[in-house]
């Protein structure tokens, strides 16, 4: 091979490098397109961020009691109240580790509320995730939640 063959190979490599910068650019371009969609999805999830409502008119109140005195999970299987289910646990547990009896009074609060809660729902009435029935326990929960809610704290103050 002569050096003209090597330079004629190298020109066209040249030329393909091109073409993939054409192609590099066009990437760029989709890249931004989809981080536009993304922003536009941003959007739209903030602007559906409200409450979660649940509303189960097949929810057992007695399931609900009988579930809680097991990691106080008739607040998630029942009511479906995820959220709400957590920090319970987290209060319980901090309340045992404080001592054993406010541990004990939340527990016992959980179970009334697990209770209230899923009568609520079975009687048709769509609640906030994060909504309590008892206003003596949400008192205690809303110092570690401050997204808690409850309707009836301002009716028993």
């Amino acid at each position: 091979m002569s050096q003209e063959d090597f330079t004629a190979d190298n020109s066209t490599n040249t030329a393909d490098t091109g073409d993939n910068s054409a192609n590099t650019a066009d990437n760029n371009t989709n890249t931004s397109d989809n981080s536009a969609n993304t922003a536009d999805n941003s959007t739209n999830t903030a602007d559906s961020a409200g409450p979660k409502m649940i509303s189960k008119p097949d929810a057992n109140p007695i399931l609900a009691l009988l579930l809680t005195f097991v990691f106080h999970l008739g607040h998630s299987a029942i009511n479906g109240q995820t959220r709400k289910w957590g920090f319970i646990l987290l209060a319980g547990v901090i309340g045992s580790i404080l001592c054993c009896l406010p541990g004990t009074f939340i527990c016992i609060l959980s179970l009334i509320e697990a209770y209230k809660t899923a009568e609520r729902l079975k009687s048709g009435e769509a609640i906030p995730e994060n909504e309590y029935s008892l206003p003596l326990l949400y008192k205690i929960v809303k110092i570690l939640d401050k997204t808690a809610t409850c309707s009836r704290a301002e009716l028993n103050v």
